[in-house]
């Protein structure tokens, strides 16, 4: 809950010591390699999981994940509709797979696809703002900005629909709200190098 991702992996650990009897252990543990940057590690995880229960939408959402971060384009596709297979109504996987088409320049079908995400996610903000650059990417600066509105609207300070907003407004031409927005997300995240370029984008226009 705190993202202390080291303790997960160390806690995993612990538990897996005992013998591999539950997949969430490897679920867990897998994610945390993912954040910690090991992609090649969660998916060995991920796929160890799926021996112990291979319907877990979790663990392929997860293999997904990691094929995608490893440039295994089709193979992370391939999961996110396993995924889809065994719960027609994941949100995570509509919108991980929203997101796949997007970064392969499928951008309608990218858009199709958060639209379901919106119907059955749990969490709308990585939803809302991912389509927000959707949006952008078609030249829809209106729907952009009410897009990326509508994840800061359940929570302000969401980095990723921060980030969506600011390029939207800067992609607009709205540059002091841009760099409202872009100076915000550097409160959250002074060094993600992105947002210093974006605000000074902002300052130049």
């Amino acid at each position: 809950a705190q993202e202390q991702w080291p303790m997960v992996v160390d806690a995993a650990n612990r538990a897996l010591h005992f013998g591999a009897f539950d997949e969430e252990a490897l679920l867990m543990r897998g994610r945390a390699f993912s954040e910690l940057g090991n992609a090649t590690r969660a998916l060995d995880d991920y796929r160890a999981g799926l021996w112990i229960h291979p319907h877990s939408v979790g663990l392929w959402n997860g293999v997904g994940n990691a094929l995608r971060t490893e440039g295994q384009l089709d193979g992370a596709r391939q999961s996110y509709l396993k995924a889809l297979q065994f719960d027609p109504a994941s949100g995570e996987a509509f919108n991980n797979l929203g997101t796949l088409y997007a970064a392969t320049g499928l951008i309608d079908s990218a858009l199709a696809v958060y639209q379901e995400a919106l119907k059955y996610a749990i969490d709308l903000r990585p939803v809302y703002a991912n389509m927000s650059i959707v949006y952008r990417k078609k030249g829809l600066m209106a729907e952009a900005i009410e897009s990326a509105k509508k994840a800061l609207s359940i929570d302000p300070d969401h980095l990723e629909a921060l980030v969506a907003s600011g390029n939207a407004l800067l992609t607009s031409r709205r540059f002091a709200e841009a760099a409202q927005t872009f100076s915000k997300g550097l409160q959250l995240s002074p060094d993600l190098i992105q947002l210093h370029f974006s605000l000074a984008q902002a300052y130049d226009g």
